[in-house]
């Protein structure tokens, strides 16, 4: 038996009776975390370690936990020159509803404890803070840089994104009167974080039985074209033997498919 979206309370009740069932609602929280950072550097201001413990709660069930750990791990070592890291991340089951992916997938909560004891260091050595920054993200001419942590990035804007964004606010005016309200008894907080994310990481999709291929394109996108033609060209075969991406549902298909579904 079907039922249409929109029903009325009374059928809805109905409904729940037939089926000998009442509401409910479930869902997954972000995983909550305890962080711990240490961070080494130089009097001048040059970092040259970090260490970086990460104690993930997932909850009853394991479901996503391990992924997220992993990235909480490492989102926690940040865009900055180290010459040495070490991290130990940890999935922890406990008697708490499950935990899920959110925004982030683990990044936030590492990069916030990693930022602000950055912030830290700053006020140890008696640095501005967006100086201290501008001294160990990776630069511009370093790419393609590969990080202490084995990942490699091929391209990325890191000083220039932190010093447009300091210029955008007008940093030195605002640090002035950040200054002025706090002689008057007043709180003004201003507050800087660099963070890398993992892009283009996409698919692993078969040109053909035995024949794998890693494109950096995203399944959610409706893109099965270009990459099952490009592989085409590369390899030499027909289009038509690429297979794999333009068999998978898009987001914008579900979407359409959800959208003329509620307006039954």
């Amino acid at each position: 038996m079907t039922y249409p979206i929109q029903k009325s309370e009374a059928e809805w009740k109905t409904l729940l009776a037939e089926k000998g069932a009442e509401p409910r609602a479930f869902d997954v929280t972000r995983h909550a975390a305890t962080v711990r950072i240490r961070l080494g550097a130089t009097r001048d201001g040059r970092f040259v370690a970090k260490r970086v413990w990460c104690w993930v709660n997932t909850g009853a069930y394991a479901d996503c936990g391990p992924g997220v750990a992993m990235k909480m791990g490492y989102a926690g070592i940040g865009p900055y020159r180290f010459d040495h890291v070490a991290v130990d991340s940890y999935c922890i089951y406990t008697n708490l509803p499950p935990a899920g992916a959110f925004r982030g997938y683990g990044a936030a909560q590492s990069v916030w404890a990693s930022e602000r004891v950055t912030d830290l260091m700053a006020a140890e050595l008696g640095v501005d803070p967006v100086e201290l920054r501008l001294r160990n993200l990776v630069r511009d001419d370093e790419f393609p840089y590969k990080a202490a942590s084995g990942i490699v990035w091929d391209r990325a804007g890191f000083v220039e994104c932190l010093t447009r964004a300091r210029d955008a606010l007008g940093y030195e005016a605002l640090r002035a009167e950040q200054e002025a309200a706090r002689a008057e008894g007043r709180w003004l907080g201003i507050g800087f974080a660099s963070y890398a994310e993992l892009t283009g990481i996409g698919s692993r999709i078969s040109a053909s039985p035995g024949m794998p291929i890693n494109t950096g394109m995203a399944r959610a996108e409706r893109i099965a074209t270009l990459p099952r033609r490009s592989r085409a060209r590369l390899l030499e075969i027909f289009p038509r033997a690429c297979t794999g991406m333009d068999r998978l549902p898009t987001v914008a298909l579900l979407q359409s498919a959800l959208t003329r579904l509620m307006a039954a």
